[in-house]
């Protein structure tokens, strides 16, 4: 197996993480608009809670700058996830106690 094959099965990895982070990004949606973003996240469970064995592990020899690159991507994402979180956050629910803009 090519190391560019190996990298893409892993790189699979992010796909749900970017659905999540566009979801929220373009909200707020209407209810039934919501319901489009429902399939990949239930097919992501369901494959998820019924793996199939896996044998591709990267070898000693595969350089790790790309494994490691899915890595810092996948943190980038959770981190701007949560700094749009929590910029939305006082400006919507805590309404007279929010802080000042």
């Amino acid at each position: 197996m090519s190391s560019w094959s190996l990298w893409l099965k892993h790189a699979g990895s992010l796909l749900l993480p970017t659905l999540t982070l566009l979801f929220v990004a373009t909200g707020p949606h209407v209810w039934w608009a919501s319901l489009l973003w429902l399939p990949p996240v239930v097919a992501a469970v369901l494959a998820d809670r019924h793996p199939r064995p896996s044998r591709a592990q990267p070898g000693p020899d595969l350089p790790a700058g790309r494994f490691n690159a899915i890595l810092y991507l996948a943190q980038l994402w959770n981190r701007r996830f949560r700094e749009y979180m929590a910029g939305e956050l006082p400006r919507r629910r805590l309404g007279p106690f929010a802080p000042p803009a």
